[in-house]
């Protein structure tokens, strides 16, 4: 199951967004009648990811703000610190695809500074980057 999540992810770097869709989807698969509530929660995460890099259609948007805010949730719940960053740098990051900047700001500036206390040098200057982006 790992091994989908992380090729997933490398797909997803790559911007090849139907692998990571199908690996992600085959976690999902796994996860969900193992009841493995962390592992379908972070692939649920990342499919709402590739919908905001693809710009799916705003009659979604609704779906996917509710799920990012169940991840936010869940991670809070199992004091997750590396999964609630992550969780609020796509919040950060479907706010701004939503032109909701100011929003996006705030959950930008909460993943950074979680980034930056956890040590996760790369995130933190992916969110470094989005915050500049809204500022110019």
């Amino acid at each position: 199951m790992k091994i989908y999540h992380y090729q997933g992810r490398i797909y997803y770097e790559q911007d090849n967004f139907q692998g990571a869709r199908e690996c992600f989807i085959k976690v999902l698969e796994i996860a969900e009648p193992l009841k493995l509530t962390r592992a379908i929660y972070l692939n649920q995460k990342w499919l709402a990811d590739l919908a905001i890099k693809e710009n799916t259609h705003l009659n979604e948007v609704e779906k996917f703000r509710k799920l990012l805010k169940e991840c936010l949730f869940m991670a809070d719940e199992n004091l997750d610190e590396s999964f609630l960053a992550h969780c609020r740098a796509s919040m950060a990051n479907f706010e701004q695809a939503s032109e909701n900047f100011d929003e996006a700001k705030e959950w930008g500036e909460l993943a950074y500074e979680d980034f930056k206390r956890l040590g996760m040098f790369v995130d933190q200057e992916e969110m470094k980057l989005l915050l500049e982006s809204m500022e110019s």
